[in-house]
């Protein structure tokens, strides 16, 4: 996977949106974490509509650091899939 490449655990939350930013890749920054949504799976169930396909980017905070900073560090590079179902 080219994230986890190009970036390594560990490094500074401003670190990361820079290699983002210049990538010119979007992403979006759900709890505290970035998502990039990189394509659909079917959910080939009658019961649930198609996946959303991420990478997602987790970052740790410090104990008691209630919002997100810049010095937060990259904690884990991971494939999630979302999807709604009854």
């Amino acid at each position: 996977m080219q994230f986890e490449r190009d970036l390594r655990l560990g490094m500074s939350r401003t670190d990361v949106e820079t290699y983002l930013r210049t990538q010119k890749i979007s992403y979006d920054e759900i709890n505290w974490n970035y998502d990039e949504k990189v394509g659909e799976d079917p959910s080939g169930s009658i019961f649930c509509e198609k996946w959303d396909v991420y990478i997602e980017m987790r970052f740790i905070r410090p104990q008691g650091q209630f919002r997100a900073s810049p010095a937060d560090n990259l904690d884990n590079i991971f494939i999630q899939k979302i999807g709604t179902c009854l």
